[in-house]
């Protein structure tokens, strides 16, 4: 028997509780998009440079830790989307400070827009997150992350080199300074988040390894025609266009 999972790290902790059968890690990917243009009634949150929060308004999110950095003479303001059961107590903790701004949910593409223009793309979920969706949504369109050093995310910046973990609030705040003092930085973070997406977790990679985990089950069981098919599959080239 063997299992698929979307981390390294998911599939150790899986061994490590006792999990007996053969794993192997298959990327996860979304649709490749261009970021659109930022509608002209939200263009306002890009007149000061933002961080990005983009996710359910939950308290296992961990947004409530990073309120207090926007408060105080913050480096960046920082945009909410999305809703949820926590999000009064959020609004509440905001209060009047002109550096946060909630807009509720929104349609994908005006996200794809803030994703582009944001300083970084916070994650600060305080869960074990098995591979979230969000970071490759930020990689897309060139925005680096800054995450909790939690679950996946250590070995995501790891492996792409894409943006930073924090431990505290005093983490997050630094490296905010850093990415908004520094555009040669942002922009070289943002060009790395760009081709992981490309590299790693683009529709083509993603099913390319699909196909191969196909071909080589079918093989072990030696079912030949299943595999080659299977094997021409992983080794044509594949983009979103494609009609497999």
């Amino acid at each position: 028997m063997r299992l698929s999972r979307l981390a390294n790290r998911a599939r150790d902790n899986h061994k490590r509780f006792g999990f007996p059968f053969e794993m192997q890690v298959l990327p996860s990917f979304i649709p490749a998009e261009q970021p659109g243009d930022l509608p002209a009634d939200l263009a306002h949150l890009a007149a000061r440079p933002f961080a990005l929060f983009v996710g359910r308004l939950e308290k296992i999110k961990g947004l409530q830790d990073l309120m207090p950095i926007f408060h105080d003479a913050p480096p960046v303001d920082l945009v909410v989307v999305g809703g949820g059961e926590y999000e009064s107590e959020l609004r509440a903790q905001a209060g009047d400070s002109p550096h946060i701004h909630f807009t509720g949910r929104m349609p994908p593409e005006a996200i794809g827009a803030l994703y582009a223009r944001c300083v970084a793309s916070l994650l600060p979920s305080v869960c074990y997150e098995v591979f979230p969706l969000v970071a490759l949504e930020a990689f897309r369109a060139g925005a680096p992350i800054i995450a909790r050093n939690l679950g996946p995310f250590p070995e995501i910046i790891e492996k792409t080199g894409a943006g930073y973990l924090f431990d505290t609030a005093s983490d997050v705040r630094r490296a905010l300074e850093r990415l908004a003092r520094d555009a040669a930085l942002r922009h070289e973070l943002g060009e790395k988040a760009r081709q992981s997406f490309a590299n790693i977790w683009s529709e083509g990679p993603s099913l390319r390894a699909y196909f191969s985990l196909i071909a080589e089950t079918a093989e072990k069981k030696e079912m030949a025609d299943t595999a080659a098919r299977a094997r021409k599959l992983a080794e044509q080239e594949i983009d979103s266009d494609d009609d497999l």
